[in-house]
């Protein structure tokens, strides 16, 4: 029983860490949902540069979003 216990406090970190690693991954895809409907909203509204939002919001997440890119 002991070693059992005395894992606890290593799972416990662990938790910590991937449920903050679950909920940024959870606000990236909410962001990126929404810049999907922007792009959406921008097209049909007859805007000049509809993907613009698609293309900064990829970019705040990290992304290489010139042309050509993998």
């Amino acid at each position: 029983l002991d070693p059992a216990l005395a894992d606890i406090p290593a799972l416990s970190a662990e938790i910590t860490h991937l449920r903050a690693e679950f909920s940024g991954a959870r606000l990236d895809l909410a962001n990126l949902a929404a810049a999907a409907l922007a792009t959406f909203a921008a097209h049909y509204d007859g805007e000049p540069d509809p993907l613009s939002y698609l293309r900064d919001e990829l970019r705040a997440q990290g992304h290489d979003t010139s042309r050509g890119a993998a």
